[in-house]
């Protein structure tokens, strides 16, 4: 299954990090790339949860390459997309792949190991997916530069057609799901893991605008598209770095591991919101921290609603989990993009506030499950 998730996000990271400076290539300014950014989140602020419960009656395997089915369309028709509204569409098309690939996956993982092993799975999982945006944004920035965005996008819809088979060849021998029960009743997050959700939230945020306005921020200051791709691949090659050490690090640091995730999260925010410098070398820290932060957060985070959960209500809980992550990474980017009037720096000074909410957060999870 990891082999499939790879290219999956390979297929997804040749484009995700270029479709900013696309938008602006056809006349858009930071406030239509923060809607565009928007658009391909809009329906994972509630798509997740109820597909995550629906994946619970034991028909995971069917919405995963039903997933990669709906990437492959909402990429393909970026072809065709010549406006800022065309654009729009196809990544509310995404925001429905999104929500088929990542919470149904997420499920598949933690369902098949035990729950002491749950964070070092989850850990070389994320690895699988962020390799495939380590890579993606290195190629891209050259296809660009090549044969310009039609080919990239093209290039991009043939490695998802190449999962589907792919997927279809092996997800049988990869993944052995566990029996479910026949029917399970609808049932709301759990409001024990409500700190964890809205620190969730709030961590969307960050994340929305560093991946939908920061490469809009380079480009406005003139960075080529070969450089942003190389940069946004250190993005992806700091959040491998953490994916491969978070399972160490959470257990020598236990309590302590969240809180050291925040504090890169607003560390590399405050390179730019607070500093407000355009070089290199800080454009580089900037990725190379927040990215470090951003991959030990989410995975032990998800272990945490994980082994709190029933068995059953699996899928339902790690969807709800990515609903409220989409709430934030709809939010963070119209906000990002609105507040970018006053600053070109303003967004990440933003991110730098919000990533102050999140201990307090975390803290009161901690008490709640120590009860």
């Amino acid at each position: 299954m990891d082999a499939s998730v790879f290219f999956s996000s390979l297929g997804l990271g040749l484009t995700a990090y270029f479709i900013p400076t696309y938008v602006q290539s056809i006349g858009g300014s930071m406030f239509d790339v923060g809607l565009v950014g928007s658009a391909k989140s809009a329906l994972y602020a509630f798509l997740p949860f109820f597909l995550g419960y629906l994946s619970d009656r034991g028909i995971r395997r069917q919405l995963y390459i039903f997933g990669i089915f709906v990437n492959l369309a909402s990429t393909a028709l970026l072809v065709a997309a010549k406006t800022v509204p065309y654009v729009i569409v196809t990544q509310l098309l995404a925001s429905v792949g999104y929500s088929l690939l990542w919470p149904i996956t997420e499920a598949m993982v933690a369902e098949s190991v035990e729950s002491d092993r749950r964070v070092a799975a989850m850990g070389w999982y994320s690895v699988s997916w962020a390799l495939g945006f380590l890579i993606g944004p290195g190629i891209g920035g050259p296809l660009v530069a090549w044969g310009g965005y039609l080919s990239l996008f093209m290039i991009s819809s043939a490695v998802l057609l190449f999962t589907i088979a792919f997927t279809l060849l092996t997800l049988g021998k990869s993944y052995r799901p566990k029996a479910m029960p026949a029917k399970t009743s609808p049932m709301l997050p759990s409001r024990a893991l409500a700190p964890a959700y809205v620190a969730v939230l709030a961590y969307g945020i960050i994340f929305g605008i560093i991946v939908s306005l920061f490469p809009g921020y380079l480009g406005a200051f003139a960075y080529d598209k070969t450089t942003i791709g190389l940069l946004f691949s250190l993005f992806g090659l700091a959040r491998i770095v953490a994916f491969v050490s978070v399972n160490r690090l959470n257990r020598a640091l236990p309590r302590a591991a969240l809180y050291l995730s925040v504090a890169f999260m607003f560390a590399g925010c405050a390179l730019v919101g607070v500093l407000q410098s355009t070089s290199l070398p800080v454009m580089a820290a900037l990725l190379l921290v927040s990215g470090y932060g951003f991959g030990v957060f989410y995975p032990v985070t998800l272990v945490v609603v994980s082994n709190s959960t029933k068995q059953e209500r699996l899928g339902a809980a790690v969807g709800a989990l990515e609903a409220f992550y989409g709430v934030g990474v709809v939010v963070g980017p119209i906000i990002g993009g609105y507040i970018s009037s006053v600053s070109l720096a303003t967004p990440y000074l933003l991110c730098c506030a919000v990533s102050l909410v999140i201990p307090p957060l975390i803290a009161a999870q901690d008490k709640i499950l120590r009860r």
